[in-house]
């Protein structure tokens, strides 16, 4: 068997971890796009858009992530949800000291519904949406893991023996 140097290895597993990261993060969002041509859905109110969009991008995020952890056995995909939590947290430590409310209302989109145009909506299209994108790709990920226990082996681990 080939044996594969560590840097190497270094290099595939960060590869393999940036590529899921950006499909969780920017693929979620270019197979919701082509999604929404497709699909009639169209709320009354900017309360349920806000609702749909978090429905919509968690389910495409959990889907992609489960199929390409049950496909390709990517084990990083299970890791990606790090990036999402640490960029969510460090974006909530930036903020002045407001209380919980103003807190929520930054990261829940409920200001999106009296000031779409607002510092406070890009907050929840900046910080939430890729938080969800991450955590939901990653429990697909992980779901897909379990779903598939044997077959090809890891495609991060190929040729490491």
């Amino acid at each position: 068997m080939i044996q594969i140097s560590q840097p190497y290895k270094l290099v595939r597993v960060s590869g393999a971890y940036l590529l899921n990261l950006l499909q969780a993060v920017f693929g979620t969002v270019i197979i919701e796009s082509a999604l929404y041509r497709v699909l009639p859905i169209h709320p009354k109110t900017r309360e349920m858009l806000l609702l749909k969009e978090d429905l919509f991008t968690t389910t495409i995020a959990f889907l992609s992530g489960f199929i390409v952890c049950w496909k390709w056995k990517f084990t990083s995909a299970k890791w990606v949800w790090l990036i999402g939590v640490c960029w969510f947290g460090a974006r909530a430590l930036i903020l002045p000291h407001v209380g919980v409310r103003a807190i929520w209302s930054q990261f829940s989109g409920i200001a999106c519904v009296t000031d779409p145009a607002g510092l406070t909506c890009m907050n929840w299209f900046e910080t939430t949406l890729p938080l969800f994108r991450t955590v939901f790709y990653s429990l697909g990920a992980l779901f897909g893991s379990w779903t598939k226990k044997s077959g090809p082996e890891s495609m991060e681990s190929m040729g490491t023996d």
